[in-house]
């Protein structure tokens, strides 16, 4: 008998990870990192036996992976990163249904409710890479240069929720820093606006300074 990893459900691309004969079995148990797994049994006409019995086992319980996010320009881009899902055979989990649910909050403080900067963003996986594309819109807390995120799996209970930071890069000499409130979060946020052709801004960084016609 001869047991193979393989890349492909068709076992096309295949590598062989053990060989067994006879009735002395030193090793019985073989792991795919793939999620495919081929064997395949050779008999002969010399000798007959009871046969054999082989066990598949995969375990439902799965974790998530992500891509390390780096400094944000609040209103001008957007949070960008891959979500990943993995079973615990360290196989990438794919042609799944589910959404995934993206909560940007005040670093301090649960996500949720009215906690949120913006409103919760969904976004479904891929199901032939099983990738997720994460591009969220966000903003800042007034005072703060961080802000909190969570992701979560929705309908599925035994998946951890993926927590994290990101940090909010200072405006460019070309934007000026502006104030949001909204009735509909209990945060005030701030962002970083474009300045216009023929404006300038004193302070990019200090929302006293709006973008102002440059003079004649």
């Amino acid at each position: 008998m001869t047991i193979s990893s393989s890349e492909t459900e068709d076992c096309s691309l295949k590598q062989q990870i053990g060989r067994l004969s006879g009735k002395s079995l030193q090793r019985t148990e073989f792991t795919s990192a793939t999620g495919f797994l081929e064997t395949v049994f050779t008999s002969d006409a010399d000798v007959s036996e009871a046969g054999f019995i082989v066990d598949w086992k995969l375990s439902p319980d799965r974790s998530w992976q992500e891509h390390t996010l780096g400094p944000i320009i609040p209103g001008q881009d957007t949070v960008s990163f891959l979500v990943k899902l993995y079973d615990d055979l360290s196989t990438l989990v794919r042609g799944l249904d589910d959404l995934i649910e993206v909560i940007i909050c005040p670093p301090i403080g649960a996500c949720g409710g009215r906690n949120t900067l913006v409103p919760p963003q969904y976004y479904p996986f891929d199901k032939v890479t099983g990738i997720c594309q994460v591009e969220n819109p966000f903003e800042c807390p007034v005072g703060s240069d961080e802000v909190g995120f969570e992701v979560h799996l929705l309908g599925s209970i035994g998946v951890p929720m993926l927590q994290g930071q990101i940090l909010c890069s200072k405006c460019h000499g070309d934007q000026s820093t502006t104030n949001t409130v909204s009735q509909n979060q209990l945060v005030d946020t701030w962002n970083c606006k474009e300045c216009a052709n023929m404006e300038y801004v004193v302070d990019p960084n200090n929302a006293i300074h709006r973008c102002y016609p440059c003079p004649l």
